[in-house]
């Protein structure tokens, strides 16, 4: 599902590269940084999703993967 952040990247990138192939009148370095912001933003914010995904998965849920599979989790033993 995408919402508003993401649409708002997605369109920012589109319009960027619509008005970047008609005419010159955007530098080049504000092209770039948006873009790249643009791209940033939207690889935290599925980076995160996924995170708080596991994270509930594991230790909200006890859905813990498969001996050897998954995350690894430690206990205060084998940290001692």
């Amino acid at each position: 599902m995408v919402d508003i952040v993401e649409m708002g990247c997605f369109a920012t990138i589109l319009g960027l590269n619509v008005a970047g192939f008609f005419t010159d009148q955007i530098p080049l370095q504000v092209n770039m940084t948006l873009q790249a912001l643009c791209i940033i933003i939207l690889g935290s914010k599925r980076s995160v999703n996924e995170l708080i995904k596991e994270f509930k998965k594991i230790h909200v849920d006890k859905k813990a993967s498969k001996e050897g599979e998954g995350i690894e989790t430690m206990t205060k033993e084998d940290v001692m």
